[in-house]
């Protein structure tokens, strides 16, 4: 048969179907890991920060008798991924709410009120605008909520890279702030039933931390991570509670103090710089929020937008009625860590104390999520979500993360500067500078019909660039002022 007579009877063009066939299988097969890989991630980073909807289908997915023999899901083991908006602002709020709402009056101490008070609101407007943008970005791309995906779809893999990279040092920042607050929360107790003074010994405090938070982190199969995510809820609660309340009680025994006694203004600018980048910490949710709100029941944009606006208003509340009463019952004598400030044999405060180590304990162990997920997935290639690394890779990286959280907590043992290192750093890039860089490339080129392409260099983006380079600046000084 001649070639023509082969190229006639298709047999030819069908070997060459069929490779290039093989082809865009094996390049459907990777783009579904990535992307796997990539919901892995936003998921787990959810849970490490506090959302308790993820939580549940965490757990279901990690339950023994959610898979079949086969291997195969069943569909009724995985919880509805509609939420209600009360749903919503709860696991909003358990963003928010951890280790650095105990930071907060220090801020009122040094900056002053009236300028602590603008730092708050400021911060709470800009850090909804991120998250919202991160949204928005999706939304122009055309792609399911993913803060990992849209980086990629963005700028490849430096852009997917960035953002892994932030959620670490984020997640990671975290760990080492637990560690401290727990040390605090622990040495407290001890000293309230003992007499003893143990500030001499808060490096042997931090060491022993690793007999209550190093355990838990090595739990594979996390069932009921949703219930644990609602007790450490529960416990930032009575914390905020009792803090509050027992400020209040003791300014309406005591007296206010007189406004003239009080700091309203920072000394100087140093002083602003150092101590925004902790403002920006307590509202900064976007790595987690986002999935969060992607999982409302009425996914509008409208209810969207009620939904975090609701969350950032209680958020702020919260933060205002830690702050303020603390500063103006302590004033000077106002801590890094507020429960210090406290009379330590106050029994609220004393079981104040003991809900924050319910609500670290458990935080510690859903940050550690995050951080092996991505780890492993950068190290092996491997989709922990799915328990694909061996078991030696799971232990290895887990406890390499814990070694270093606590090395870095007994380097930097006050809460209050750690919360402001993650905030100078992280919080800045996940919540202004990338969500900024993200959007004005997407909508270069929109993948949604709905909006026009406006170019990178427009002047319509100069409110973003403003943005980012504001947040540079608050990045390098503040990092700069904190450790000076």
């Amino acid at each position: 048969m001649s070639t023509e007579g082969l190229l006639e009877g298709g047999q030819q063009p069908s070997a060459k179907l069929s490779i290039s066939s093989i082809g865009k299988i094996k390049r459907k097969v990777s783009d579904w890991r990535l992307k796997a890989h990539e919901h892995a991630l936003e998921q787990a980073m959810a849970v490490g920060m506090g959302c308790m909807h993820h939580g549940k289908i965490a757990g279901a997915k990690w339950k023994k008798d959610a898979t079949s023999q086969d291997g195969v899901e069943r569909k009724d083991s995985i919880p509805d991924a509609g939420q209600s908006n009360t749903e919503a602002v709860t696991n909003l709020l358990n963003n928010c709410l951890g280790s650095g709402v105990l930071a907060v009056p220090l801020v009122v101490k040094e900056v002053g009120i009236a300028t602590a008070m603008v730092m708050l609101v400021v911060s709470a407007v800009l850090n909804r605008f991120g998250l919202m943008l991160v949204l928005k970005c999706c939304d122009v791309a055309n792609i399911d909520v993913s803060y990992n995906t849209i980086g990629r779809v963005a700028y490849g893999a430096v852009g997917r890279a960035a953002v892994v990279s932030i959620f670490i040092a984020m997640g990671f920042g975290c760990l080492v702030s637990y560690v401290d607050a727990t040390a605090d929360a622990v040495g407290a107790i001890i000293t309230a039933i003992t007499g003893v003074d143990l500030t001499e010994y808060r490096t042997y405090l931090q060491l022993s931390m690793v007999f209550l938070l190093y355990p838990p982190t090595y739990i594979r199969s996390l069932k009921n991570i949703a219930p644990i995510s609602m007790a450490s809820f529960l416990g930032a609660l009575v914390v905020v509670a009792c803090v509050a309340g027992r400020c209040f009680t003791d300014l309406l025994m005591q007296g206010f103090p007189a406004a003239s006694s009080l700091r309203w203004t920072p000394p100087n600018l140093a002083t602003f710089l150092k101590f925004l980048p902790t403002c920006l910490t307590v509202f900064s949710i976007q790595a987690g929020g986002s999935i969060t709100l992607s999982a409302l029941k009425d996914p509008s944009p409208k209810n969207k937008s009620l939904v975090s606006l609701i969350a950032y208003i209680i958020v702020l509340s919260v933060n205002t009625s830690v702050a303020l009463p603390s500063y103006l019952r302590f004033r000077d004598q106002t801590q890094g860590d507020v429960l210090s400030s406290f009379d330590p044999s106050d029994p609220v405060i004393i079981f104040a104390k003991v809900c924050v180590l319910d609500l670290i304990v458990p935080s510690y162990m859903f940050m550690m999520i995050p951080c092996r997920v991505a780890l492993i997935e950068i190290l092996f290639g491997k989709n922990e979500a799915k328990m694909e690394a061996t078991y030696t890779q799971f232990l290895g990286v887990t406890t390499c993360v814990n070694i270093a959280a606590v090395s870095v907590a007994l380097v930097v043992s006050d809460l209050s500067l750690v919360i402001g290192l993650v905030g100078a750093i992280a919080a800045n890039s996940v919540a202004f500078i990338l969500p900024s860089l993200f959007y004005m490339k997407v909508r270069s080129q929109p993948k949604n019909p709905e909006y026009t392409a406006v170019p990178i260099f427009s002047v319509q983006n100069i409110g973003f660039y403003l943005l980012i380079l504001a947040s540079f600046g608050s990045m390098f000084l503040g990092v700069y002022m904190l450790v000076a």
